[in-house]
């Protein structure tokens, strides 16, 4: 699929779920399969998925890892059952497809200065298009039509428009909609990943941004006691031990073929560096056996982490569809990572965010396909877990010699980035953006696992002095 379909599909999937949620989707499959766009089998598991929504979310991935014809034959289609306000978030610049009803154009007329429906230039009919065709999906989400609201909705989902519009009441040329396709993520990057950090020594200009806003000081003060019940308290110093197991070297396989993990030195280096801006400390161990990870593990789940607020774990190896493979080739599951720090085995933790960050192959196959979750259910009646997983189960992850893992490299820089102002699943929401930009033949879709009872927010640049809870001015 070329690129500017794959980003149009990723950036829209979330309008698109709620413009095609209530609509009769076995048939907008069945006619997926008739083009060949899909296998009779792909159609199967996505009617497996429950509700509608998670079927919606699981063909967007697939279609955009399809031909090239995918992208036009999913849009005729929508225009075939008369989805066109869906059909128009794919093909914005057919706005005749858009029928707007009278508040959401009076309300983007009264917004968005320079705006006239009648005038309007073909890069402004994009954005009108697009404009509406969210304005919609939002409608569809929500039962209620409160116009505040819904102006709240729109000049979020609609951000660049008006910026447009001033660049051309000053005489600035605006660009085509195939140009820049504005998102519901505007801060990231528009290239990924940033040119400037596609080196061996990026993570010496890592610098956390500790921008915080008026809003954030006023959560950390609040959840500095403890006894919040949103927001995990964040504000010990330091707050946690964060502890990184990277097995670099590993012996020739069967086929004799060299197993180093060449860039994964660069993921450490960079992962000391972001984690002491954040006031974590910091452990490396390298190269380990199966037995040595085990007694590692349980040395950690048997400290005193009273003191502490959180703790991190990320482990970067190789793996297979048995776990983590170790120096000695022996794995050890994911699952018995988790158990060490449940709350009979690591009792100081207990309502504390535990933190697993895993880098290793989930089995053979490249891609994306769907599949089980990375924790096991065991865990979630405990919660306070939250593991982010490379890639999917069965399924092979990337790594790059020159600067590291994709998983890891996005998750730095997400992190160093944004934490100032998201919480830890916005962050994780992210990085799978990201490190699906990556490359196409060769995609990947990190698995994410949450049972986390508030929201976790880093809160880097505040601080607690000399442990004790402190209102931050």
């Amino acid at each position: 699929m070329l690129s500017e379909h794959k980003e149009i599909l990723q950036q829209e999937k979330t309008s698109l779920t709620a413009l095609l949620n209530t609509v009769d989707f076995p048939h907008v499959l069945n006619d997926l399969v008739q083009q060949q766009v899909i296998s009779n089998y792909m159609r199967s598991d996505i009617l497996c998925q429950s509700p509608q929504h998670e079927q919606i979310f699981l063909l967007v991935d697939i279609l955009a890892t399809s031909g090239d014809k995918s992208f036009d034959i999913f849009y005729q289609i929508l225009k075939s059952h008369g989805y066109k306000t869906a059909a128009a978030l794919l093909k914005p610049n057919n706005i005749e497809l858009v029928e707007v009803d009278d508040d959401v154009d009076d309300l983007l007329s009264s917004r968005f200065i320079g705006y006239n429906h009648r005038e309007v230039t073909r890069y402004e009919a994009s954005y009108r298009a697009r404009a509406v065709a969210r304005a919609k999906a939002e409608k569809e989400f929500r039962v209620d039509n409160d116009l505040r609201l819904r102006e709240k909705q729109i000049r979020a989902l609609t951000a660049g428009y008006e910026a447009h519009l001033r660049r051309r009441n000053t005489g600035v040329a605006g660009l085509d909609i195939y140009d820049k396709i504005e998102s519901v993520y505007s801060d990231l990057p528009t290239e990924w990943p940033v040119p400037e950090r596609c080196h061996s020594k990026y993570y010496k200009y890592i610098q956390v941004n500790t921008d915080t806003c008026k809003d954030m000081i006023q959560k950390y003060n609040k959840s500095s006691t403890g006894h919040h019940k949103q927001i995990y308290k964040m504000s010990a110093a330091p707050r946690g031990y964060v502890l990184v197991i990277n097995n670099k070297n590993f012996p020739a396989n069967d086929e004799g073929q060299d197993m180093t993990r060449h860039g994964s030195d660069v993921d450490v280096a960079a992962l000391q560096v972001l984690f002491k801006q954040l006031n974590f400390t910091v452990d490396v161990r390298s190269d380990l056996t199966a037995q040595e990870m085990r007694d590692l593990l349980i040395e950690y789940s048997q400290m005193n982490h009273t003191q502490y607020d959180c703790f991190i774990c990320i482990i970067a190896s190789h793996g297979d569809d048995d776990g983590i493979m170790c120096t000695d080739r022996h794995t050890i599951p994911h699952e018995d990572v988790y158990e060490y720090f449940d709350h009979e085995h690591c009792p100081t933790l207990k309502n504390k965010p535990k933190i697993f960050l895993i880098q290793a192959c989930f089995g053979g196959k490249e891609g994306r396909t769907s599949g089980r979750d990375s924790l096991n259910t065991q865990r979630s009646h405990e919660g306070d877990f939250f593991a982010s997983v490379c890639t999917m189960p069965d399924y092979q992850s990337l790594r790059d010699p020159v600067y590291g893992s994709w998983f890891l490299f996005t998750w730095i820089y997400v992190i160093e980035k944004f934490s100032h102002k998201n919480h830890l699943i916005d962050l994780s929401t992210k990085v799978i953006n990201l490190v699906q930009q990556f490359g196409f033949k060769d995609n990947q879709t990190p698995n994410t696992t949450t049972w986390l009872t508030k929201d976790l927010y880093f809160f880097p640049g505040l601080y607690q002095a000399n442990n004790q809870s402190n209102t931050v001015e």
